[in-house]
C-alpha cells in the first residue's frame, strides 16, 4: 500500500493530520513523503468534492439512453418531398452551432467571471452544460437519419458547414483565459507543497535544536579532553624520562663506589705488606736482645 492510500484510510477513519503523521512515523515513513501524501490527499478531495454532480448527470445519461433516442428519433415519411425537413434543418443549425456550444460550455469559468453583472447572461451557460452529453447524442443520431432520408440535402447541409466558418477573434479571446486559468491551479499546488514542506523543515529543525546542542557540547568535551590527555601524555613521558636519568645516575654512584672500595681494599693490602716487611726485622731483633740478655 502506497503512503497516498495509508493517509486516504487514516483519512476516512477520522484522524487528523497530526495523527496521520504520528502513526506513518512510527511506521517508518519519512517527514517529506508524508507531507506531501497529505497534501494530495487534499486535492484529491477538493477535486472530487468540485465534481459530484457532473458525474451523478453522466450516469444517469449512461443509463437511460434508449429514451433521449426514442423522443428524439422522427417518424421516416411524416414530411412530405417536396418541403423541408425541420428536423434536418434543426441538425444543421446544431452541427454550425455545436462547437461554438461545446468551447464555451467548456470555458464556462472565464465567461461567467465576464458576464457576472446580468442575470440572463448567467442562465444560459447553465443551461447549455447542464446536459452536453445529451445534446452531443440527439445531434449524432439525428444526422445519422437525415443521412438515410435525404442524400440530396445532406450534400446541402454538409456544402453549408464547410462554408462556416468561426469568428476571427474568437480564439484569441476565449482560448487564452483558459489557459491562464489552468497554470494556477498548477502554481497554488506546488506552492501548498512548498509552504507544506517549510512549515516540515521548521518543525524538524525546532525538534533536532536540543540534539543539536547536546552534539555541540559533546564535541567540545571531546576536544578538551582530547587536549588534557595529550598534556597528560607529555608529562607522563617526562616523568618516565626523569626516572630514566636518575636510575643512571644511581648505577653510576653505585660503580663509582664500587671501584672506591677495590682501591682501599688495594691500599690496605699495600699497607699491610708493608708493615708485614717492617715488623719481621723488629721482631728477630726483639728475640736476638732477649737471648742475649738471657746469657748475661
Amino acid at each position: 500500500m502506497s503512503t497516498l492510500d495509508k493517509v486516504m484510510q487514516l483519512k476516512n477513519q477520522g484522524q487528523t493530520d497530526q495523527q496521520i503523521l504520528n502513526t506513518l512515523r512510527q511506521e517508518g515513513v519519512s517527514p517529506r513523503e508524508i507531507m506531501e501524501a497529505v497534501s494530495q490527499s487534499k486535492i484529491k478531495t477538493e477535486i472530487n468534492s468540485q465534481n459530484p454532480q457532473q458525474n451523478q448527470n453522466t450516469s444517469n445519461q449512461s443509463q437511460n439512453p434508449s429514451a433521449n433516442q426514442t423522443g428524439n428519433s422522427p417518424q421516416p415519411g411524416a414530411y412530405p418531398a417536396g418541403q423541408p425537413n425541420p428536423t434536418t434543418q434543426q441538425t444543421t443549425s446544431q452541427q454550425q452551432n455545436t462547437p461554438t456550444q461545446q468551447i464555451q460550455s467548456s470555458y464556462q469559468p472565464s465567461t461567467m467571471s465576464q458576464n457576472s453583472g446580468s442575470p440572463q447572461n448567467q442562465q444560459v451557460p447553465q443551461q447549455q452544460n447542464q446536459y452536453p452529453y445529451q445534446q452531443s447524442t440527439m445531434s449524432t443520431q439525428e444526422t445519422q437519419e437525415t443521412q438515410q432520408q435525404n442524400p440530396q440535402q445532406q450534400t446541402e447541409e454538409y456544402s453549408q458547414y464547410e462554408d462556416y466558418q468561426p469568428p476571427s477573434d474568437y480564439r484569441t479571446q476565449e482560448y487564452p483565459e483558459y489557459q491562464e486559468g489552468y497554470p494556477e491551479y498548477s502554481t497554488t499546488g506546488s506552492t501548498d507543497l512548498e509552504t507544506i514542506n517549510d512549515i516540515a523543515e521548521q518543525v524538524v529543525e525546532e525538534r533536532t535544536a536540543s540534539i543539536k546542542r547536546q552534539i555541540d557540547l559533546f564535541r567540545k568535551f571531546r576536544e578538551e579532553a582530547a587536549l588534557a590527555i595529550e598534556k597528560l601524555n607529555q608529562r607522563l613521558t617526562k616523568i618516565e624520562n626523569n626516572f630514566n636519568e636518575m636510575q643512571m645516575a644511581i648505577i653510576k654512584k653505585i660503580g663509582d663506589y664500587g671501584d672506591s672500595i677495590n682501591n682501599i681494599s688495594k691500599e690496605m693490602r699495600a699497607t699491610q705488606e708493608s708493615f708485614s716487611k717492617v715488623l719481621d726485622p723488629l721482631t728477630e731483633n726483639i728475640r736476638n736482645l732477649k737471648k742475649i740478655t738471657k746469657h748475661k
